[in-house]
């Protein structure tokens, strides 16, 4: 796996990377929805910037919340992101969300 992460280093995956990174840097709320948490590289990196700051919160759009725990990554990281006020679920798809349900989450 490690031999992939390099490759975030060049190209266009380090063009992404980059940005994502100044971006968030400047915010404390990043919404996820349709990405399987099987991309170690990602991980550590969205596992880092939940961590950096107290404000830091990660809102999942996941219709079937119970599917998480066969996840890796949430096996490993939710209860202590619960713990700590940094997860917020949401049990629905994007497309079945209203701005209702997401502009609690856009205030930073």
């Amino acid at each position: 796996m490690a031999g992939l992460e390099r490759r975030y280093g060049i190209g266009m995956p380090a063009e992404i990377f980059f940005e994502v990174r100044r971006r968030l840097k400047t915010h404390h709320t990043l919404i996820c929805c349709g990405y399987g948490w099987g991309d170690k590289g990602i991980n550590n990196r969205v596992n880092q910037w939940v961590r950096r700051d107290k404000k830091n919160k990660l809102v999942l759009l996941h219709k079937f919340p119970e599917e998480l725990r066969q996840m890796r990554f949430w096996r490993k990281n939710r209860e202590n992101y619960e713990k700590y006020g940094r997860l917020e679920i949401v049990p629905k798809w994007l497309q079945d969300c209203t701005l209702k349900d997401i502009l609690p989450y856009l205030k930073d």
